[in-house]
């Protein structure tokens, strides 16, 4: 079985483990499969949020680039952050 589904890092509320017992019912799946769901889950929060970056992080003046063009203000990074 493949499923895809969004979760909210910020919800306090619903854990991995919550998450995996109620799949287990809705689907009617063998207890067994309890511990896989939330091992995959917890594997996947893990590396996503290796790679997060800080919203409060700012880039170093040498990356950022500033044109003037008349009235036209123009900022080219170097780089393309993702946040969250």
């Amino acid at each position: 079985m493949r499923d895809t589904f969004l979760w909210n890092l910020n919800d306090p509320v619903i854990t991995p483990e919550m998450f995996a017992q109620t799949l287990v019912e809705d689907y009617s799946l063998l207890p067994t499969y309890h511990s896989v769901i939330v091992k995959s889950i917890q594997e996947q929060l893990s590396d996503f949020k290796a790679h997060m970056v800080d919203v409060d992080w700012k880039p170093p003046s040498s990356a950022i680039e500033t044109t003037q063009s008349e009235d036209l203000k123009i900022e080219e990074l170097d780089w393309i952050g993702v946040g969250r």
